[in-house]
């Protein structure tokens, strides 16, 4: 982990809301309580490098859970185990009842990130968003991997997802500030769940 690189990032005042989201593959508490020491808001634990639930429950003790984000790790549709996660046939259970679990654990917000959509501006699965919101009403729903264009922000919105993980669509322009600013002050407008609002870029 680039300990300095983080701090002087967390250090950095934006307009935006402030929060530091850091994935540094860690898997238990100690690299978890290392990332929040260095000055990140939160600690993403990740689906591929997470070992048993009982570590992610751990974490959670550890840091808070509101300091803690589940990634959801797909590609294509497909959840990304750890080999400590799958059974001998190299079998595993599926995308929904991973965050279900996830959310048992304890974990207040969890990613959607597939990452064999990312940068390929075919947008996230929103069936698949719509039934993770179904699910888990009362969990902050993130999502990552395949957004283009505001009406692919707006479509997550309508889906139930509380923010939007954006790169490629801002580094190539097809993004802008005053998109972003447009879904976030539909958020306001009653047209959608205030909890977007804080999320979104």
């Amino acid at each position: 982990m680039q300990r300095t690189l983080l701090r002087e990032l967390a250090a950095f005042h934006t307009g935006f809301s402030g929060a530091l989201m850091v994935d540094a593959g860690t898997h238990l508490p100690e690299g978890a309580l290392e990332i929040i020491s260095c000055g990140a808001s939160d600690v993403v634990v990740g689906l591929e490098t997470l070992h048993a639930f009982a570590d992610l429950t751990a974490i959670i003790k550890l840091v808070g859970s509101l300091r803690v984000v589940f990634s959801l790790d797909l590609r294509l549709g497909t959840p990304m185990l750890h080999p400590a996660m799958q059974d001998a046939r190299g079998a595993g259970p599926d995308a929904v009842s991973l965050a279900e679990q996830a959310a048992a654990a304890g974990t207040a917000s969890i990613l959607l990130l597939d990452v064999g959509r990312v940068g390929t501006g075919c947008g996230v699965d929103l069936g698949l968003l719509e039934s993770l919101r179904r699910r888990l009403p009362d969990v902050r729903l993130l999502a990552g991997g395949g957004v283009l264009t505001r009406p692919d922000l707006e479509r997550m919105r309508d889906s139930g997802c509380d923010g939007a993980l954006v790169a490629s669509a801002i580094h190539t322009g097809r993004l802008t500030a005053a998109d972003l600013d447009a879904v976030s002050r539909s958020d306001q407008s009653g047209t959608s769940d205030s909890r977007y609002v804080a999320d979104w870029p």
